[in-house]
């Protein structure tokens, strides 16, 4: 089940006092479709799941056991050469869009979840695309070396701005 963005906006709202201002230790990728992130606080380290998966995506913190970590990709390289021991300045979410920024010292982890097409990207403070999780074979699409496009936002209004007269 993909998450909605509603949910994804509390799971945000949940994670920002957690992992803000957290030193990213290490970075693995469990499966072709799961990275894992440990990010130390003081006193305390949160394992951030990032689960790409069409049919079972999800953002969190996990306490459980985790797999032996597969061999990284180049992906889950250049995640470790520009993040591992960066310090988490912002997570957010701009109104119910799926698409969740990371922003680390000068890069930008962008997490979009829409469902079949889940991804992950490590953007320059510019917006250009320096690597992706799922690389798309498609003309149009994002591709490195390419300024990110941001998906259309949705046509209807953001839910969480709208009074309960206006509903009415």
């Amino acid at each position: 089940m993909n998450l909605d963005a509603v949910s994804l906006k509390a799971i945000v709202k949940e994670l920002t006092p957690l992992i803000t201002g957290g030193v990213i230790q290490k970075i693995s990728q469990l499966s072709r479709l799961d990275v894992v992130m440990q990010i130390r606080q003081p006193g305390i380290t949160h394992k951030l799941l990032f689960r790409l998966e069409q049919d079972n995506a999800g953002l969190g913190l996990t306490e459980a056991k985790l797999p032996p970590a597969e061999a990284p990709t180049g992906f889950v390289m250049l995640l470790r050469k520009y993040l591992q021991g960066k310090k988490i300045s912002t997570i957010e979410q701009n109104g119910l869009e799926k698409i969740i920024k990371l922003k680390i010292d000068d890069k930008i982890l962008l997490l979009e979840m829409y469902g079949r097409s889940n991804n992950l990207y490590l953007l320059s403070e510019n917006g250009k695309i320096m690597g992706m999780l799922v690389k798309d074979t498609k003309l149009d699409a994002q591709q490195a070396g390419k300024l990110y496009k941001a998906p259309a936002p949705p046509s209807k209004p953001d839910a969480s701005l709208v009074s309960f007269r206006e509903i009415y």
